[in-house]
């Protein structure tokens, strides 16, 4: 099973749970929303497309209840957006139109130009072994010449306890790491925002708990764990606990760009 299998089976697992249980991915789509909004083109009609949507669509959601401008939606994911979030959008008289596209948004992003005025992308780069490859696909196939590219993904410190406890971790950048890429990739920074959540649990079977019913799964394909294995995981995180709980710590980044 390759590692793009993997996380869509994880997510297609947490389909029904996502939306409630990722709080954190929750409110970075707000304020990715509220960040980029003042940047967005004046056409009266939107052509947004959502690479990384999730079953809910939440950032879109958020987007489609905020602006009173018509608008096209095209939602990438490699896990189809569940029923009821789809019936959402199209009872929004604002949404004329709306693609549901099932794929990897890297290779997506190689097939045949498109012309978006908005793409928009939270809590998914950080999923991609070659984020400049996609930044670089985004800009040469997606996006219009004056259209704005805004994202949110993680930063260093995200799940700073596991990675202390394991060694083990996907591949988070920093903000000057994420800059000189999206430099590379002919971009333009007009606006960023970085923070951090933490998150408290009254016992580590609550704070997994969490992790598998948002379908993230911190630790590389290769993770073997055994009987032992997992015990030496909650000593160690017992060392981590804090008067509140236990703790899980987000490391939000955002980035709102247009095409130099």
């Amino acid at each position: 099973m390759s590692k793009y299998d993997l996380i869509a089976l994880n997510f297609t697992k947490a389909r029904q749970t996502y939306h409630q249980h990722a709080i954190v991915q929750g409110q970075m789509s707000q304020k990715l929303v509220d960040l980029f909004t003042p940047y967005l083109p004046s056409e009266p009609m939107l052509k947004i497309c959502d690479l990384g949507s999730g079953s809910n669509a939440d950032l879109s959601q958020i987007l489609a209840q905020e602006q009173q401008r018509e608008m096209q939606l095209t939602l990438v994911d490699l896990v189809p957006i569940l029923p009821e979030a789809k019936q959402h959008l199209q009872a929004n008289k604002n949404i004329k139109q709306i693609e549901i596209v099932v794929a990897n948004a890297l290779e997506w992003c190689k097939e045949d130009d498109k012309s978006f005025d908005l793409v928009i992308s939270n809590a998914m780069i950080q999923w991609i072994d070659k984020p400049l490859d996609l930044l670089q696909g985004i800009r040469e196939k997606l996006l219009a010449p004056k259209g704005i590219f805004a994202f949110g993904t993680f930063s260093l410190a995200n799940f700073k306890e596991l990675r202390e406890i394991t060694q083990r971790s996907l591949k988070y950048y920093s903000p000057s790491q994420w800059k000189e890429m999206l430099h590379t990739a002919g971009f333009n920074v007009k606006a960023e925002h970085e923070y951090e959540k933490k998150l408290y649990f009254k016992s580590l079977k609550d704070l997994f708990q969490h992790l598998k019913l948002t379908g993230v799964n911190n630790l590389p394909q290769a993770t073997k764990w055994n009987k032992q294995k997992l015990l030496d995981l909650y000593q160690a995180y017992e060392s981590l606990k804090e008067p509140e709980g236990y703790p899980l710590t987000y490391n939000p980044l955002l980035f709102v760009c247009s095409i130099k």
